[in-house]
């Protein structure tokens, strides 16, 4: 996605970090800014929740606002595998359902795993969704001409780049907006910012 972070991310491919059993080094601790984001990530874009349900675990979300670059799907499907017994806390998908709702927005960010600015083809993307202070690390099944729906793979939850950014999604957009066009600086980085998630969802 970024420099530093795209480097890394082909290290950590090269060692089978996409594999069922990656080793909690995987979770991104190297300091990251809210402007190398933006600089460096190839797709940025909201999407609205349109369709979820928590006990089926499935989530189905509509492309909304092309915020960096044109998105070549309209549709992200999510199916959440069920908690692994003994899995770490951020490698389990269930705290997922706490913080997602139907008519709710998330900002999404996605790269090529080969590097910023590498073509996207198919099973090369790598997705993160930002909800409310909950960052969370996906990988899709892309299709060469561009498809309509782009199923997400569960990876993990990234709960240090919460130092990065951690508002509500809302706030993230109009980082994003304000930064590329140069009207506002992102936020610094900020070591302080406990790890974690963010806050689940009243219901």
């Amino acid at each position: 996605m970024w420099q530093r972070f795209v480097q890394a991310v082909a290290v950590l491919l090269a060692l089978g970090l996409f594999l069922p059993d990656r080793p909690a080094s995987a979770y991104i601790q190297t300091p990251i800014s809210m402007k190398s984001v933006l600089a460096q990530t190839q797709l940025i874009f909201t999407a609205k929740v349109e369709s979820f349900d928590p006990e089926k675990r499935t989530a189905t979300l509509t492309v909304d606002e092309h915020l960096k670059g044109k998105v070549p799907f309209k549709t992200l499907l999510i199916a959440l595998d069920a908690d692994k017994e003994g899995a770490r806390e951020y490698n389990r998908p269930s705290h997922l359902l706490k913080r997602l709702a139907v008519k709710q927005t998330v900002v999404i960010f996605a790269d090529s795993k080969e590097g910023a600015f590498a073509p996207i083809r198919r099973g090369n993307l790598l997705v993160f969704l930002y909800a409310n202070g909950t960052w969370v690390q996906f990988a899709a099944e892309t299709a060469d001409d561009g498809p309509a729906r782009l199923p997400l793979r569960f990876h993990h939850f990234e709960p240090y780049l919460r130092q990065t950014f951690s508002g509500t999604a809302e706030e993230m957009r109009q980082v994003v907006v304000d930064g590329l066009a140069g009207k506002k600086d992102p936020p610094a980085h900020n070591p302080k910012e406990t790890s974690g998630f963010g806050p689940a969802i009243k219901r």
